[in-house]
């Protein structure tokens, strides 16, 4: 597979400083923050999220006014430092506490509940909810097995919708957190692999979603390979 790339080392970094430019009028970026303009005049429950790039539009494409506050990027596929993900938080508080979104994915919520240590000894008031949606993996009463799908971004939009309307940290957390335990399930179809970039001797070609073009995956996350294989990609009906 050919892939159009100045440097694997800096491709996030390049991504980030082109998503600035196209994007100038809604988000600024700092190092590996994408952060909205409008979060310098908030008043209110902050939005703080993180995850590896390589998934866009999620998570960066969703930070703007009425939706995510700051999103933390990692490398690809790979979860950002927890130090990096704490100066946002840091950054991000506005007095009213901060809500910190968390796919389910072992690097992030590995990153996740060590911010939450961070910011607990920084007398931070920070929450956190877990997009925990995926029902290939697990049952309903091991959700925490389940992964997070794209169930995060009406997530965003539930919890954004609670904090601009300047609802508590409390009920940005059983808005968004009632959504993720109710309704947010999800089961991922993928059509066809990819081979993911990265820095230098890093090569996962096969390892995603990995199958014949007559084939299709029935996947249980963003990336990892399927949990089964499916003859046929036009079937719309799930199996």
């Amino acid at each position: 597979m050919k892939k159009f790339l100045n440097d694997p080392n800096t491709l996030t970094d390049e991504l980030l400083q082109g998503y600035a430019l196209a994007a100038s009028d809604l988000i600024d970026v700092e190092g590996h923050l994408v952060i909205s303009k409008t979060l310098k005049d908030a008043d209110r429950v902050t939005i703080v999220t993180l995850g590896g790039s390589g998934h866009e539009p999620a998570q960066a494409g969703f930070v703007g006014d009425g939706m995510i506050d700051i999103q933390v990027v990692g490398d690809v596929f790979a979860a950002p430092s927890p130090q990096s993900v704490f100066e946002a938080v840091k950054m991000a508080d506005k007095g009213h506490g901060v809500l910190l979104l968390v796919l389910n994915h072992a690097g992030d919520m590995l990153c996740a509940n060590m911010v939450m240590k961070m910011a607990e000894r920084a007398a931070i008031t920070v929450r956190k909810v877990i997009t925990q949606e995926d029902i290939s993996n697990a049952p309903r009463e091991n959700a925490a097995d389940r992964r997070g799908l794209a169930g995060a971004i009406p997530l965003y939009h539930i919890a954004a919708a609670a904090a601009k309307e300047g609802k508590t940290l409390s009920c940005a957390v059983a808005g968004g957190g009632g959504f993720v335990h109710s309704a947010g399930l999800w089961l991922c179809r993928a059509a066809a692999g990819c081979r993911t970039a990265g820095p230098a001797g890093y090569d996962r070609a096969g390892t995603v979603c990995a199958g014949g073009s007559e084939h299709c995956r029935l996947r249980n996350a963003l990336h990892p390979a399927g949990r089964r294989r499916k003859a046929g990609t036009g079937d719309p009906r799930l199996p």
